[in-house]
């Protein structure tokens, strides 16, 4: 089983790759930097809540496919 942190970070770059945002324009977007964007998508650090409901509001995605990944 995959670490929480892990596997929000990774659906967090999956729905953001496939909405054409880099890193550094999705970190604009959020009002973040790259380099968080970029430690929470590899697991190496934990968003707040404020953090991930800005990610959540900029991807369009629900709670649960922000949690458990969109199919």
């Amino acid at each position: 089983m995959r670490p929480m942190a892990t596997t929000i970070g990774s659906n967090i770059a999956t729905v953001r790759e496939a909405l054409g945002y880099s890193q550094s324009s999705f970190a604009r977007k959020i009002n973040a930097s790259q380099s968080a964007v970029s430690q929470i998508e590899n697991g190496e650090r934990n968003p707040s809540f404020d953090m991930l409901l800005r990610i959540k509001r900029a991807l369009g995605v629900t709670w649960v496919g922000l949690l458990k990944g969109i199919e």
